[in-house]
């Protein structure tokens, strides 16, 4: 089963939960799935109530969490849904990242989640973040990335 997510923390009074999200998609594609959270001590079965997304983070509630102290007992869990609900996504490891003015700062070896947004590391130790901002243009059939030049001051 495809590991959606890790449980942060709490998120309001009425039993939500903060989850680190592990894959991309649309957060409300999840709301009346069940699934399981594994811990390290055991695994229960969830169905996901409600869904939404708030800083980065989703905000999940399950049926029958309804305290914030249940929900405290989650903290530390890996959310897994049965069945693959994202669109799986061309992986940009692999592709080689250039600059806007050509230079090579490597090819990227790992993506590293974060709550605000993914990062792309290179094998030159260059992290950049894979947001729009960054990113000018992915060349899937070239495996190229071109992102924009860092100025400095």
């Amino acid at each position: 089963m495809p590991i959606i997510g890790k449980v942060l923390s709490t998120f309001g009074r009425k039993g939500e939960i903060k989850l680190l999200p592990l894959k991309r998609g649309d957060v409300k594609l999840l709301e009346g799935r069940k699934g399981y959270l594994s811990s390290q001590y055991k695994t229960r079965e969830v169905e996901i109530e409600k869904a939404w997304q708030h800083r980065g983070l989703w905000i999940l509630k399950f049926k029958g969490i309804d305290t914030i102290k249940e929900a405290w007992r989650l903290r530390e869990s890996y959310l897994e849904i049965e069945e693959e609900i994202f669109p799986v996504e061309e992986s940009p490891i692999g592709f080689e990242v250039y600059s806007e003015g050509g230079e090579n700062l490597g090819k990227v070896v790992d993506i590293i989640p974060t709550p605000a947004h993914d990062v792309l590391l290179t094998d030159k130790d260059v992290l950049i973040p894979f947001v729009a901002e960054w990113i000018v243009a992915m060349f899937p059939q070239e495996k190229k990335i071109t992102v924009r030049e860092i100025k400095e001051k």
